[in-house]
């Protein structure tokens, strides 16, 4: 079973990465690349999984996200 806290570094870099498309300097061919490749993984997972956290009402706890953020298991 894939792991919400994988799921949720994905929506996190997804974030990261489209925010930094949208700065005046614009992305690197690099992460316009990477975020391709991050948007199919986060594809690879149960449509109701990914749909459960890019809700704010279905949102993991902070404690779950200041794991993923760090990279260790919640």
């Amino acid at each position: 079973m894939k792991s919400v806290n994988e799921l949720l570094k994905l929506f996190m870099r997804q974030a990261e990465l489209e925010s930094a498309m949208r700065q005046p300097d614009g992305a690197r061919m690099i992460e316009e690349q990477e975020l391709h490749v991050v948007r199919q993984r986060v594809a690879g997972f149960p449509e109701e999984m990914r749909r459960k956290l890019s809700q704010p009402s279905g949102a993991a706890p902070e404690e779950a996200r200041a794991a993923a953020a760090e990279g260790r298991p919640s």
